[in-house]
């Protein structure tokens, strides 16, 4: 556990909802008497740890370019292929913390170059 007593985070729901807060003692004790839960808040740690090394290693990419070819790689991993689906420029932008008008000069002169290729809002490395 960490040594803060809160955990800091926000959540969206598609429906009402109530929330449950527990104190710290009371997540311990769910810890230690329900094996399912256990499993679940586990898991759920490793893959939010792991996710937060992905986009730490994203951002550190030495170059926009890098930036794109390594979320686009990563991206068509998750999805085992084909392409990847990128809402908007904008929202690319703000995953890789770079600025929109720039990303777009980046993503034609990497079209340009071979390098990738998009319709529309599919992307994939060539």
């Amino acid at each position: 556990m960490a040594d803060h007593p809160y955990h800091i985070g926000s959540l969206i729901t598609t429906t009402p909802c109530e929330i449950q807060y527990l104190s710290k003692e009371a997540l311990l004790r769910l810890i230690e008497e329900n094996a399912d839960f256990r499993h679940w808040y586990l898991r759920h740690m490793a893959n939010k740890a792991a996710s937060f090394n992905l986009y730490h290693k994203l951002l550190h990419q030495p170059s926009m370019q890098a930036k794109v070819l390594y979320y686009l790689h990563m991206m068509q991993a998750q999805a085992k292929g084909g392409n990847v689906f990128i809402k908007s420029h904008e929202h690319l932008a703000q995953i890789l913390n770079v600025q929109r008008p720039s990303l777009s000069r980046c993503l034609r002169t990497m079209k340009q170059e071979g390098l990738i290729d998009y319709q529309k809002r599919r992307y994939w490395l060539l």
